[in-house]
Formats: structure tokens, sequence, C-alpha cells
């Protein structure tokens, strides 16, 4: 943000990747209105699911995210979340992206010992791109607790999935996600509202089936990079000029 405050008063534009960055660049780095853009982040659409190349050792019916354990990932309250659905019900959340640089990962891993969720959560090292969509696009639904985001790509692979989404309230899963449309959007990482909104989904095939579809919908219409990147050629081409 440093660096974006040195430009706000020059001749520069912001160009945002979500709503949540834009109104960041105009109240807290000063930008003019009329000099932040909005351009979300785009993918291409996922049109072929690979095999997967590690072996499987979760149940078929699961919960996914994406993630290395950190401040920022809030992983710790992904797993206050699993603890209050196993009160009622049968879950299991495989977390992809614990190696490497993951900072909380011994913490992550001593509260899961701590509050007996061995059999409940399966922790993945980083894999191929190919089996990270693998596991989202054979997953019941995708959970994010993020404390701040941009816009997720993670989130907006598993829409492209037509994958319904809770999510924490936070920038990037607030724009992606339309609380009772496409996935719950959950204030104050509230883990018994968290669990309550997983559960409901879970044992109501015909709303999450509705969600799955409103899901693909929203990824189609805002986050294909195949129907949008005219747009982004069209912001460039009009300030290369000036």
């Amino acid at each position: 943000m440093y660096i974006e405050k040195i430009f706000a008063n020059s001749n520069s534009i912001l160009l945002a990747s979500s709503n949540s960055e834009k109104d960041r660049g105009i109240n807290e780095v000063n930008y003019l209105k009329e000099k932040v853009i909005v351009f979300n982040n785009c993918i291409n659409p996922i049109t072929k699911i690979e095999p997967l190349s590690i072996p499987k050792t979760w149940p078929d019916k699961y919960i996914c995210t994406v993630g290395r354990p950190s401040y920022q990932k809030n992983i710790e309250a992904m797993i206050d979340v699993i603890y209050e659905i196993k009160k009622t019900q049968t879950i299991h959340l495989v977390l992809v992206g614990v190696g490497y640089y993951s900072p909380d990962l011994e913490n992550v891993k001593n509260k899961i010992k701590t509050l007996k969720l061995e059999d409940e959560i399966t922790l993945l090292n980083w894999t191929s791109r190919e089996d990270v969509l693998h596991i989202i696009s054979k997953s019941q639904l995708y959970i994010s607790t993020a404390r701040y985001e941009g816009l997720p790509y993670s989130v907006i692979e598993s829409l492209a999935l037509s994958k319904p989404c809770v999510v924490s309230d936070c920038d990037g899963n607030r724009d992606l996600i339309i609380d009772g449309n496409n996935g719950f959007v959950i204030k104050n990482n509230n883990s018994i509202l968290f669990s309550e909104k997983i559960i409901n989904l879970l044992n109501d095939s015909n709303l999450l089936e509705t969600f799955s579809e409103n899901a693909f919908q929203s990824f189609n219409e805002n986050y294909n990079i195949n129907l949008n990147i005219s747009g982004l050629e069209d912001i460039y081409l009009k300030y290369a000029k000036n």
C-alpha cells in the first residue's frame, strides 16, 4: 500500500482486482474515484479434470480448502468449524497446500490433535494445480475462513467448478460470494454460524444443486477470462494514449 500512496496524487490509475480493493484504494490510499478502475481477477474455464497424481487417502464425501496455514488464511478458525459440525454429523475437510512456508502449521496440527480431529481433517502438501482442481471438483463445497484476500483464485476456481462456497466476510470473499445465492458469507468468522450453514447445504440436496448452478453462472458472467479479456485490453488501450 506504501507504493500506491506515493502515486495516489500523480498522473496514475489504480487498477483494482475487486470492488473491495477499489474501496480501499479510495478510502485508505486516497485515490480519486475517477482514478480507480476495477477489473476482476479472471481465469480460463476449466473444461477438463485430470486424474489425481497423488494417493487418495480421504473419504469420497468431503469439503475442501486451499491455502497454507498462516495468519491470513486463519485455518485455526476452520478447525473450530469442523469441530462444531462433528458434534452433529460426519464431516471431512481436505486442506490443500500446507507444505513449504506455512508459519502456523504446527499450531494447526496441535489444535487438530487437541480437538481429536485427526480422522476428520486431511492435510496435503503442495501439489500440482491439476490435483488441486481435481480435489475441488470432487468436493461437496469450498470453505474459507480467511482474514483478508485480494480476489482469491481458489474461490474463483471453485465457482468455475460449480462449487458453492461458505466463506468469511472479508475483502475478496465478499466480492465473489453472494450470500444465499452461490454460497454463504459469514460475519465475524462465527464458527457456530459457519457450521450451521455448511450443515444446511450438505443436508439439502436441492439447495446444494441451486447454489452449484448459481456458482457456475456467477463465474461465467464475471470471472471468465475469455469473455472479459477485451475489457482489460480496452483499459490499457485507453490509458496508453494519455
